[in-house]
């Protein structure tokens, strides 16, 4: 019947087709063919296409991205997308390996096989228990109300994944602080799961007005004051001192077993009595300490009148470390000290007017030393009567003329007198240098007029002063020190005798003496040799390569190339390349020393001596002043000055003693330095 009802509408379209065709048509009487329809010959899954396969028990169909290729009868092609209500055949009530589904266009068919997969199960909670790793509430006080923040629970489900959930009060039920309980059960509920927990319900307190404190000592090697059981008004803030023995430190302290080390201040501890305490204080042995092994550097501090060294540029501390110091000719040794990196002066060594004139004019050497004569008796008394018949004689004799007062003692024939008795009364002009010492720098101008006083010419055997203690006529004073665990600079401070008076003029006469007797033996001794040379100033060419951004130099000293490594870099900043002052000074052969007191850098050697205070924008370059744009910077505690005032200070010229790589960003130094 439907197919019978579809050729009738043909023909109808036909018969309608042939009522409006024009008349001219039919006229001219001839007949034209009719072309055939295009219909749809077969389709096809489109093989490009992505679609769904696989379904679950209840799921709908899913077409989305499903695509047909369309073959028509005039041989062409298209691809149509594949809509719901042209599928059949999909059921999803039942599980199913394999199911057909057919395509149907314009009564052309195709089908495609679908999975229906059995459905996956609900996920439920199968258990709950309290999260053992939550911190919670579990004593109360009658009239508290509940109190769940920090408790957890551990959900189990069905997958057997597990979750954390926070307990919130509507979870829990049994909770009733009306009355004390020393046991409470209090039941969370999730999702149908329970588990319990207990809680403990205290009477109301009764206020406390005091509280006990308990601090004690646990082991040995220290004492806590207060100590022992005390009890103090309640919110009183106690002190507690802390004190180690020698040789202990603190080790431990606690505060009702909570740790409170780190609340300790000065070796005290507050603590508040808000309730009772008890304190518990540890101590322990000190760690030996290990050994120093930094290197601390020295250095030494310009100075006028005298010269200097010391032993070593670095030490560690402990080390001892020995000062030498060498006056000009007319000073002494006044103070020698040094300072450390916190500013304070450690006096290493003052010296006094006793440290170089000893006042050592007292009987205790021989009397033979004073004069050849007199020795000649003293040391032959038995061949003195062969020589002389008569103490007359031996007075007129004109070798002893000089002893005009020495008769006196002779009367009693006591050969040995002179070995008992003071010196002084060998004769007046003797005794009175030394009973009015004073008064003989008034008389002489020099000691040379005394040593050539017709009645002090037994003075010129000047060999007793052999006999005399030296050490304390030191002309080179040499001082030590143990160098502490800080970087130093050395000071020497010269005066000139005057400073102590008279006794200078003590020591010029040993000098004098012991000089011109050394000079005599020196010579006898070269008599038949030719005089040394004398050496002659030498010049040699020092260097210095310092890379920007690097603490490794290059240090070219009399052609011995060697490696150093510095404790700051050369940097730039604002288009100025700054270098450390004191490696480069030392490198090109000059002394730097730092003074603190006035904040100043001081660099020298034979030629060059340059003091630039850090402070200001001034350089003193031997002794003239210079004004600079850029003061100097302390980096690292190193002073930093530009490439400019660098040659500046240290006489060199840019372009040849200075020549900068701005592609290496190096630059190098070269200095031509005198030497003795």
């Amino acid at each position: 019947m439907k197919k019978f009802r579809n050729i009738l509408a043909m023909l109808m379209v036909f018969v309608m087709l042939v009522a409006v065709m024009p008349m001219n048509v039919f006229a001219e009487g001839e007949d034209k063919p009719t072309e055939p329809a295009v219909t749809v010959t077969s389709i096809a899954i489109d093989t490009n296409s992505t679609y769904k396969t696989e379904y679950k028990v209840g799921d709908t169909l899913d077409v989305s991205g499903l695509k047909i290729k369309v073959t028509k009868s005039d041989n062409s092609e298209e691809t149509v997308d594949v809509t719901s209500d042209m599928v059949t055949g999909f059921d999803s009530k039942a599980a199913a390996e394999s199911q057909t589904l057919t395509i149907t266009y314009q009564e052309k068919t195709v089908t495609y096989n679908v999975k229906i997969a059995a459905a996956t199960p609900a996920v439920t909670v199968t258990s709950i228990a309290i999260d053992t790793n939550s911190t919670y509430k579990t004593e109360y006080k009658v009239g508290d109300t509940l109190d769940v923040s920090g408790l957890k629970i551990k959900v189990t489900k069905s997958d057997n994944s597990e979750e954390t959930v926070d307990v919130t009060s509507d979870m829990v039920t049994g909770f009733d602080s009306k009355a004390a309980a020393e046991s409470q059960t209090l039941t969370i509920t999730y999702q149908e799961k329970t588990t319990t927990y207990t809680v403990k319900i205290k009477a109301k307190e009764v206020e406390v007005k005091k509280f006990k404190l308990t601090a004690k000592v646990e082991g040995e090697g220290g004492k806590v004051d207060p100590s022992g059981e005390k009890e103090y008004e309640k919110n009183t803030k106690v002190t507690i001192t802390i004190k180690a023995n020698e040789g202990y430190e603190l080790d431990e302290v606690k505060v009702n077993n909570v740790d409170k080390k780190a609340d300790v201040k000065d070796n005290k501890l507050e603590i508040t009595m808000d309730a009772e305490k008890i304190v518990v204080v540890k101590f322990k042995k000190k760690a030996e300490p290990k050994p120093e092994t930094k290197e601390y550097t020295i250095s030494k501090a310009y100075t006028n009148h005298g010269s200097f060294t010391v032993s070593k540029s670095k030490a560690k501390a402990g080390e001892t470390i020995t000062v030498t110091a060498t006056p000009n000719y007319g000073y002494a040794v006044k103070n020698v000290y040094y300072i450390d990196d916190n500013n304070i002066k450690h006096s290493i060594k003052n010296y006094a007017y006793n440290d170089y004139y000893y006042y050592g004019y007292n009987g205790r050497y021989n009397d033979g030393y004073y004069g050849d004569y007199y020795r000649y008796y003293s040391d032959y008394e038995n061949n003195y009567y062969y020589d002389y018949s008569s103490y007359d004689a031996y007075l007129k004799d004109r070798h002893y003329s000089f002893w005009n007062n020495g008769y006196r003692y002779w009367d009693d024939y006591d050969y040995k007198y002179y070995n008992k008795y003071d010196y002084r009364y060998y004769d007046d002009y003797y005794r009175y240098y030394d009973d009015y010492v004073d008064n003989y720098y008034r008389r002489y101008s020099s000691y040379e007029d005394y040593l050539y006083d017709k009645h002090y010419s037994h003075y010129r055997d000047y060999r007793y002063y052999d006999k005399y203690d030296y050490r304390y006529y030191n002309y080179t004073t040499t001082d030590t020190f143990e160098m502490p665990a800080s970087n130093v600079t050395v000071y020497v401070e010269f005066t000139d005798w005057s400073y102590y008076g008279y006794y200078y003029d003590d020591y010029y006469y040993y000098r004098y003496h012991r000089d011109k007797k050394d000079k005599e033996k020196e010579e006898k001794a070269e008599e038949e040799k030719k005089p040394a040379e004398e050496k002659t100033p030498q010049v040699y060419e020092a260097s210095a390569t310092i890379n920007v951004g690097s603490k490794v130099f290059t240090k070219v000293n009399k052609n011995v190339t060697t490696t150093h490594q510095m404790d700051v870099a050369a940097y730039v900043k604002n288009g100025r390349v700054m270098l450390p002052l004191r490696y480069v000074a030392e490198a090109l052969g000059l002394q730097i020393s730092w003074v603190p007191q006035t904040k100043t850098v001081i660099i020298w050697d034979l030629t060059q001596k340059v003091e630039i205070p850090i402070k200001s924008n001034k350089m003193i370059v031997n002794g003239v002043t210079y004004t600079s744009d850029v003061k100097p910077e302390i980096k690292n505690s190193r002073t930093m000055l530009p490439i400019a005032n660098v040659a500046r200070a240290l006489g060199l010229i840019d372009g040849s003693d200075i020549i900068w790589d701005p592609v290496m960003k190096q630059v190098k130094l070269t200095r031509r330095v005198l030497s003795k």
